[in-house]
């Protein structure tokens, strides 16, 4: 009977960090690849005046560059998390091209938002904390794996030399930040560490309550 209740415990923990344990405005078992297809948000939505709530922690203005062969392209990025009125977290992203720049920008994907509902939008104006006015808002939004979101420019409105993105925006409902990747591609990739949504507390209690579970369960058996 123990047995079954401490093996029950771990299949419930195990299932509670699963990609699909959560709704979400961009379904992982349905990933959204090319033009925006149904159930998939398509264009981000304008959120208006820039309001971000209380800023947590920023990779401030970085100095980044990609490409290669001499037909790459240099400028900056800066992702920011913040937690809103609601005690949830956004991240914002923003790239800038240099005018001396070779290549233009295609694509920026983010990493380790499997099991968060996100809300997808930009502010182009009013801006703060580093940030600046942009003009190139993404053509649409998709998720190509259940942890990675991308934002997808259009061919004819890539951020090219001297350009700057809108600022994208992820509304989570995760309390909880960490390490994540953004990746910045213009046919090559560059990868930057920035932030994601990190384990929330309860998720981790639960964890460490069946690792318990389970090695309290062995040593019984052991001593047998």
């Amino acid at each position: 009977m123990r047995r079954t209740l401490w093996l029950g415990i771990l299949v419930g923990t195990l299932l509670s960090f699963s990609p699909f344990a959560q709704a979400t405005l961009l379904p992982p078992g349905t990933p959204c690849i090319g033009l925006p297809a149904a159930g998939c948000p398509g264009t981000l939505t304008n959120f208006g005046a820039f309001s971000p709530g209380t800023l947590l922690d920023t990779t401030g203005v970085l100095n980044v560059a990609g490409g290669g062969g001499g037909v790459g392209w240099t400028g900056t990025a800066q992702v920011s998390v913040y937690r809103n009125a609601l005690g949830t977290l956004d991240f914002y992203y923003q790239v800038t091209n240099d005018p001396t720049s070779l290549a233009s920008i295609g694509r920026l994907t983010v990493t380790n938002f499997h099991s968060y509902v996100v809300d997808v939008g930009y502010y182009s104006s009013g801006l703060t904390s580093g940030f600046v006015s942009g003009t190139n808002t993404p053509w649409f939004v998709d998720r190509v794996s259940p942890g990675v979101i991308g934002f997808q420019f259009s061919p004819l409105f890539q951020i090219a030399p001297g350009a700057s993105s809108v600022v994208m925006v992820l509304k989570t409902t995760a309390t909880q930040y960490g390490g994540g990747t953004t990746n910045i591609i213009d046919g090559s990739i560059l990868n930057v560490t920035t932030f994601a949504p990190g384990p929330e507390p309860g998720s981790i209690v639960l964890l460490g309550t069946a690792l318990i579970g389970v090695a309290a369960l062995a040593r019984r058996r052991f001593s047998k």
